[in-house]
């Protein structure tokens, strides 16, 4: 059963909004397993996923500011 604490809802929002990055992230990891390139295989995915989570994060900030 999904939490009701608002925070915990504003967490589950986060992840949801970067899920996609997320999930290619791991999923080249997967595919590059044992492959000593696969952080510059990757990269590109890691960093969307970082983009990703830091707008994300920049927008909670915006909205705690506001009060929301």
């Amino acid at each position: 059963m999904p939490s009701s604490h608002p925070h915990a809802q504003k967490a589950a929002a986060a992840f949801e909004t970067c899920s996609a990055q997320r999930a290619a992230s791991l999923k080249c990891v997967e595919d590059n397993y044992g492959d000593p390139r696969s952080s510059d295989l990757c990269r590109q995915f890691f960093d969307a996923y970082k983009k990703c989570t830091g707008e994300e994060r920049l927008e909670r900030l915006r909205r705690n500011r506001e009060g929301h």
